[in-house]
């Protein structure tokens, strides 16, 4: 491996042209310019908040089900139940959404999902099927999110500018996770309602500072 990497620097060295220092600074200026938009910078929080908040759900939803008394070679059937409403209606509700014009209004109700998710899940300790109800609200939201957010991306940016500015996307998202990971296990020992409680507050916050837009269509 060692070698391979020695040699794809000699091949870049020996065979890729070489950028003028100007050309390079001025792009440079270019690309910083074009990641400080507003709505930019809303999608790569968005891509943040959603990597932070669904390793939270994921780390305490098992957890809180063991706690119940489900054995842990049964949870694939809670995953399996809890998932049918998402991969029946996630993909065919956005496709809808986008033909007539109504993407603002479906991040909003997903948004809304997922706020509901986690409002919600605490009351699994009167009502267990509320457990089931909370996973349904949340990766049904979390799906159209994810389905939205990236196109909402790549379609205000050039061909030119996609490269980069995914990849910014991308870095928000494994950071988000990263810190949701490691957040969701310290909350956990403080209390098991911590990471839920962190993440409602979150998700509430990041609502009222203002949703990604959808781009408005070319004529």
């Amino acid at each position: 491996l060692a070698a391979l990497g020695v040699l794809s620097l000699v091949v870049t060295i020996l065979f890729f042209p070489a950028i003028e220092k100007k050309d390079l600074i001025l792009e440079e200026s270019e690309i910083l310019s074009y990641l400080k938009q507003t709505e930019i910078k809303k999608l790569f929080l968005a891509g943040a908040i959603l990597s932070l908040t669904v390793n939270m759900f994921v780390f305490i939803y098992p957890l809180t089900w063991t706690e119940l008394g489900v054995d842990e070679d049964d949870l694939w059937l809670v995953y399996l139940i809890a998932l049918i409403p998402t991969a029946l209606f996630a993909y065919p509700y956005v496709r809808h959404a986008e033909k007539r014009g109504l993407l603002k209004t479906a991040t909003l109700s997903a948004w809304a999902l997922v706020a509901i998710s986690f409002l919600i899940y605490p009351a699994n300790s009167v009502f267990t099927y509320i457990l089931y109800l909370a996973a349904m609200a949340y990766f049904m939201g979390h799906t159209v999110l994810q389905s939205t957010f990236p196109a909402f991306l790549t379609q205000r940016v050039g061909q030119e500018k996609r490269g980069i500015t995914t990849g910014v996307y991308n870095l928000f998202s494994f950071f988000g996770a990263a810190i949701g990971g490691m957040a969701a296990g310290y909350l956990y020992e403080i209390s098991p309602h911590m990471p839920i409680l962190i993440a409602l507050l979150l998700i509430i916050a990041w609502g009222l500072s203002g949703l990604p837009s959808p781009p408005e269509k070319r004529p």
